[in-house]
């Protein structure tokens, strides 16, 4: 078992690429959120005066690397050729953005469907979370604004608060919301399967690539890999769940949980209650297990001009966890090693532990920022030097980092 991470722009990468091919493809791409881009990201447009706005005018949060590359059907043909024929590739993706990806990989030759009757159906996974929070654009307060009437009670106490409707046009509107109203809970992680020979099966049974690893993927005996993932509300407490908890909306063994590092050891309980997989979300020692040598870097949160301070300040961490399960998912025989995964955009190497965890050969990721690319190298070594004294899940890499875990000898 190796892995290798690469600081480098993923195009140039792919297209120097001379090694074997790859049975699998496993990758958070960027989203490409840049509807605020468009609209002060245009050569003389004028300044956002919000930071936050400044900010997404260069990308998600500010970052350069947040482009529409994975939308590009070029991308795709250059990734083909990196792949066996018929390889399984599973991308992340947004809500907002995910037609676009799901066009490209159409259009470069991929299949993202199954046929139901009559009906193409895409195929995804969905992964679930209590924690968004909605950002449309408040109708009642733009009617306010546009009729010059100022609130006078607005952001009274010491608080931001939207104060009271003044013109009757605002107050019928009061409660509405326009511009990506919804609450964003769902992140969906698209299902496609490359260009293969016209006998599926033969290209399967020669090289290891295009079929999926459900048994292996299964929670006990009898429930195999659905395409739905949980994971709780950051408000849910040790005893109870928030409201707005998918987990309690699905199963009463939420009740259990939570504060986000004991996430692991409920894990257990959790796979044993339903069909559905419950993942929690990075809590701080998972985010930063390896990393205690590194500097603190800000973190930027989506709030207006809110941040943290972290050794990983990686926006948008992807559970380990969830990750292992969809690498499990593309795993083929022993039989086939060495088996080799591809993880492009590899961020800060979540997706590549997860890939180390379900027991790949080989592990290849490339990486853009430097930065980013430093600490996965920190989280990579730190994981694999566990993985090697025996650690058989991301609690454990955890639990090696705070030094709970003495019979890993770290």
């Amino acid at each position: 078992m190796k892995f290798e991470l690469f600081a480098a722009n993923f195009l140039n990468w792919a297209a120097t690429y001379d090694g074997p091919p790859f049975h699998a493809l496993l990758s958070d791409w960027p989203y490409n959120l840049e509807s605020i881009a468009k609209r002060f990201g245009k050569p003389g447009s004028i300044p956002a005066k919000d930071v936050s706005f400044n900010r997404a005018s260069r990308g998600f949060l500010g970052h350069s690397w947040d482009t529409a590359i994975a939308y590009d059907p070029a991308t795709w043909e250059l990734v083909t050729r990196l792949l066996h024929p018929g390889a399984f590739c599973l991308s992340f993706s947004h809500p907002r953005t995910q037609h676009r990806l799901a066009l490209a990989l159409e259009n470069a030759g991929y299949e993202i469907g199954q046929t139901i009757g009559l009906f193409q159906v895409p195929v995804t996974l969905g992964w679930t979370y209590g924690t968004g929070r909605p950002y449309g654009a408040d109708a009642s307060i733009a009617a306010d604004r546009r009729a010059g009437a100022e609130r006078p009670d607005k952001g009274h106490d010491g608080h931001a608060g939207k104060g009271t409707p003044v013109t009757p046009l605002a107050q019928d509107w009061e409660g509405y919301y326009y511009t990506q109203p919804l609450k964003p809970c769902l992140e969906l992680v698209i299902v496609a399967r490359g260009p293969s020979s016209p006998i599926r099966l033969d290209s399967i049974l020669a090289t290891g690539a295009g079929a999926m690893n459900i048994d292996g993927s299964r929670k006990g005996e009898d429930h195999a890999f659905g395409n739905l993932a949980l994971v709780h509300s950051l408000d849910c407490t040790g005893g109870s769940c928030a409201p707005d908890c998918p987990v309690l909306s699905f199963d009463g063994p939420a009740h259990y949980f939570q504060r986000v590092d004991w996430a692991y050891e409920i894990a257990e309980r959790l796979a044993e209650a339903s069909p559905l997989f419950y993942v929690p979300k990075p809590g701080l020692g998972e985010r930063n297990a390896g990393c205690g040598d590194l500097p603190l870097r800000e973190r930027r949160c989506a709030n207006p001009g809110g941040s943290t301070i972290q050794h990983n300040p990686h926006p948008t961490l992807k559970p380990v966890d969830l990750c292992r399960q969809l690498a499990v998912l593309l795993l083929p025989p022993a039989r086939y090693a060495p088996r080799r995964i591809l993880v492009p955009c590899a961020g800060v190497g979540s997706e590549m532990i997860g890939a180390l965890l379900a027991g790949w050969d080989e592990v290849v990721g490339v990486e853009v920022s430097p930065e980013y690319a430093q600490i996965g190298q920190q989280r990579l070594d730190w994981a694999m030097r566990a993985i090697e004294l025996g650690a058989r899940n991301v609690g454990e890499i955890v639990d090696a980092q705070q030094g709970v875990q003495l019979r890993l000898g770290m």
